[in-house]
């Protein structure tokens, strides 16, 4: 049994769009079992809540025993709403040698980031891809421990493609990321992809996360990286919240300098 509480906040990136982010009072929190996401996504859910209106949520003794792989934390709205999209996190892995920071606990500061529309539709637009959320991609961050933006940071997948962002969020034509600190991995709905960020004399935590690209969801992915020598961060906040969406699996949820 896990107890899992937080507060739900946009994706840090949408702070750099200028607009007043949607409201959460009404919002859906679920808690999945990443196992049987992809093949079986009716049964995978384990639990769920409504999230106040001041952005807060409390899931408490949800049997993780049955649970295959990690449980994910989706954030969705109501079909009477259109300016969030359903998006993902990790929150933790289940199985033999799983990071320490990926270990399923109690967990009662989660930063449980959402996608709004207004967001994925500006990924969408600066990316040139119309169907980016219906065919589901990986949204992704590199920060520093103090939640800037790293640059420089080279990332890599086994599968799919991965590109970082310009700050207009148009792609670089490489998979090293900007000023931005964000990359996006696209690949064939229902896959798993496991992703590695990488640069040198920068630890990252977790050091790679395995993910899902399920269609309709934006699965977010945060690697937060130490200094230790490497090209320091730049601007911006981010938010230490692993990935996941109904399939993948990812880190902790405390969040950073989220700025959103």
């Amino acid at each position: 049994m896990i107890d899992v509480s937080g507060t739900v906040l946009p994706h840090p990136l949408f702070q750099d769009l200028g607009q007043d982010a949607p409201s959460t009072e009404g919002l859906t929190v679920r808690l999945v079992d990443a196992g049987r996401a992809i093949s079986d996504p009716a049964s995978a859910v384990l639990a769920q809540t409504e999230v106040g209106s001041d952005g807060s949520f409390s899931l408490e003794n949800v049997d993780i025993g049955d649970a295959q792989v990690g449980i994910v934390l989706t954030v969705a709205a109501g079909d009477d709403r259109d300016d969030v999209v359903t998006s993902s996190l990790g929150l933790c892995q289940i199985g033999d040698d799983v990071h320490p920071s990926l270990v399923c606990r109690d967990d009662d500061n989660v930063a449980a980031f959402f996608v709004p529309t207004a967001l994925a539709d500006a990924i969408a637009n600066g990316v040139g891809n119309e169907n980016l959320v219906a065919d589901g991609f990986v949204l992704g961050m590199t920060i520093d421990n103090a939640g800037n933006r790293l640059r420089d940071v080279t990332v890599t997948s086994n599968v799919g493609e991965v590109a970082a962002l310009n700050p207009d969020f148009s792609t670089t034509g490489n998979n090293t990321t900007t000023d931005l600190g964000t990359f996006i991995v696209t690949g064939t709905p229902g896959s798993i992809v496991n992703i590695t960020p990488s640069q040198t004399g920068t630890t990252f935590v977790p050091p790679s996360q395995p993910v899902g690209i399920v269609r309709d969801v934006v699965f977010q992915v945060f690697f937060r990286g130490s200094d230790e020598g490497g090209t320091g961060g730049t601007g911006g906040t981010g938010g230490m919240g692993g990935t996941g969406g109904d399939g993948g699996t990812g880190g902790g949820g405390d969040g950073g300098d989220d700025g959103a």
